[in-house]
């Protein structure tokens, strides 16, 4: 069966540069059609591994969840008939559908050192913050609440992002790992999908957590077994080439801080995730070992509260004894791993990690500032 999309139609960069609405979960009574249409493009693309075949995939869900235009006009179908229409069309004609979503993409905001109103601000905040309870997601709204401003677009922030990302030479070639990479089953799966927060964000293809809980929970097998594929694809460290800088990718947000400068934050793409959520619990008794009596943070049950504790104590107690107590902080430490570093001793430490870790994977990756690529090269993402 020929791919979807030819090689030339496979526009990987120009997919991540699209910014488009789309709606954030699945009309209930399309849920079923759009599961089982997704799972049978995600399974196609593992078992054809074509750039069409891969693209169709990854497209398939920003397309046809494309929020409906507003318009002083009463809209003719409603949005699960637009949905069910555009799953259909895409099985048929998917070039024509990816066409309509380019059209309804809009370019980055103007750069502005005005900042809004702060009527204007707080609407947009009070329109997050309910956007996440309508999904159930309470931690997300108070995030939201909490968090800090979003750094003014334009090129003195993405410069800032990019110096907070520095270069790094090609990593060496890393030995392949002595055990083979784990089969992760559907059960452990299924338990690491659920660890995602209602109102987690989206990846560089746009399509968020909650979309995948959506179609696990749907009455579609084909699903399930397309997402264990995809899963244990990227876990063995076999995805091909021209995909692995995007699923190893994010789109980079820049907060303000309040003495000046950003900080980075960078939302993945959902199933490298959940690939990296699969290890983390299939491994979780061997990371306790192995952390243990180390550090006060991983795979120390309480780890965080002795660390509270003992030094609300300190403070309480022992003060003027001649006692100090010296708190390092690295500047930009998880922007400046060396990634060769990190992954050989992963290799060395946990062998069917190590299997993500060879050079058949990810080194480089792309992140999306305003809608920018820029590429990295070092950090532990």
């Amino acid at each position: 069966m020929a791919p979807l999309f030819s090689f030339e139609e496979a526009d990987f960069d120009g997919l991540i540069q699209l910014n488009t609405p789309t709606i954030r979960l699945v009309p209930r009574r399309a849920l079923g059609l759009f599961a089982r249409t997704w799972g049978m493009l995600l399974r196609k693309a593992v078992l054809m591994a074509t750039r069409g075949d891969w693209f169709s995939a990854l497209a398939f869900p920003r397309c046809v969840l494309l929020s409906i235009p507003r318009s002083g006009k009463r809209v003719s179908k409603g949005l699960t008939e637009v949905i069910l229409d555009r799953i259909h069309r895409w099985l048929e004609d998917p070039a024509a559908v990816f066409n309509e979503t380019k059209l309804r993409s809009r370019g980055p905001s103007p750069p502005s050192h005005i900042p809004p109103p702060p009527a204007k601000a707080f609407e947009k905040l009070e329109k997050a913050a309910v956007s996440a309870l309508r999904l159930g997601d309470v931690r997300k709204a108070l995030q939201v609440l909490n968090s800090a401003p979003f750094a003014p677009p334009g090129e003195e922030t993405v410069k800032a992002l990019r110096d907070l990302h520095p270069d790094a030479s090609p990593p060496p070639l890393l030995p392949r790992p002595a055990t083979k990479p784990p089969f992760f089953s559907e059960d452990l799966i299924l338990a690491a999908l659920a660890s995602f927060g209602a109102g987690s964000g989206a990846g560089l293809f746009a399509y968020r957590p909650y979309i995948l809980q959506q179609c696990a929970r749907a009455e579609s097998d084909s699903f399930l077994r397309a997402l264990m594929a995809v899963v244990n694809l990227l876990a063995s460290g076999e995805a091909p080439e021209f995909i692995r800088p995007f699923l190893a990718g994010g789109v980079s947000i820049a907060f303000s801080k309040a003495k000046g400068g950003v900080r980075p934050l960078a939302c993945g793409d959902p199933f490298r995730r959940l690939v990296a959520k699969c290890f983390c619990l299939g491994a979780k008794q061997d990371f306790s070992s192995l952390f243990a009596g180390k550090n006060f943070g991983v795979g120390c049950p309480g780890g965080v509260e002795v660390v509270a504790h003992t030094l609300r104590d300190f403070v309480s107690h022992h003060t003027g004894e001649g006692l100090a107590a010296l708190k390092v902080d690295f500047r930009n430490a998880f922007n400046c791993f060396d990634r060769s570093s990190f992954l050989l001793t992963l290799v060395c430490i946990h062998g069917s990690i190590g299997a993500m870790a060879t050079p058949r994977s990810f080194f480089t990756t792309i992140r999306m500032s305003f809608f920018l690529p820029v590429v990295f090269s070092k950090g532990t993402r």
